[in-house]
């Protein structure tokens, strides 16, 4: 942040990852934004963190998009940037065979843009209130993500919100976007559970066919817990 790193060995890995994460001993199933594309679509910035993966221990970033097992959860990555540009025709061509492999209980998208927000960028479709903006994502996530996908973590608006169900689409939308550089303001309408310009985190548990997921804010005070089953 803010225009990505711009090679494999550039201090911002260890200053902005590396260092602050060294406690935490697990992998970070990362996804491509914006502003890993340097701002908009340099697919050589973006190219740099797919090849950091063979230089980390937590990083993993096989592909541009790629899904991932774990357990009782496939990790389903999108790349959303490319998608709402224009240029995911590759995506298209692989989402059904990706889908079609995954065996888990659970399936849980991952992507940078959310689907549905109330921060100020909006809904796919109508990114930053203009008719159009995203359509390319929205219609990928009304045909491949909706009743697929159990879950679609996001962030690219800086906020906290737990989107109520949409209807047509069985799948729950968590934007988790509070992790720094300021926050944004609610000021969209859809139905929302909780929703906050807080500055914070998500945390999430699958226990069998049990899902739990708390926000907690930057103190690690708890803000908002949902439970519910498949």
């Amino acid at each position: 942040y803010y225009g990505g790193p711009t090679s494999v060995t550039d201090a911002q890995w260890n200053t902005k990852f590396e260092v602050p994460y060294a406690g935490l001993g697990f992998q970070f199933y990362s996804v491509l934004g914006n502003h890993d594309y340097g701002g908009h679509y340099d697919t050589a910035t973006a190219a740099i963190e797919v090849a950091y993966t063979a230089y980390s221990s937590k990083w993993y970033m096989p592909a541009r998009y790629y899904t991932e097992p774990i357990g009782d959860v496939t990790v389903l990555a999108l790349d959303t940037q490319s998608m709402q540009l224009g240029h995911g025709a590759d995506q298209d061509a692989w989402i059904s065979s990706a889908v079609a492999a995954i065996s888990t209980t659970w399936t849980i998208a991952i992507g940078h843009h959310p689907y549905i927000s109330n921060g100020p960028h909006g809904n796919a479709g109508e990114f930053d209130g203009m008719a159009g903006e995203g359509q390319p994502m929205k219609d990928f996530f009304d045909a491949y993500i909706c009743g697929v996908a159990d879950v679609y973590l996001a962030g690219h608006d800086h906020a906290l919100q737990w989107m109520d169900v949409p209807s047509g689409c069985a799948t729950e939308f968590i934007v988790a976007g509070g992790g720094g550089a300021g926050t944004y303001p609610i000021v969209g309408t859809n139905p929302a559970l909780y929703e906050d310009s807080n500055n914070g985190f998500l945390w999430v548990e699958i226990d069998g066919r049990q899902f739990t997921g708390v926000f907690y804010d930057e103190t690690g005070a708890e803000l908002y817990r949902r439970v519910f089953t498949k």
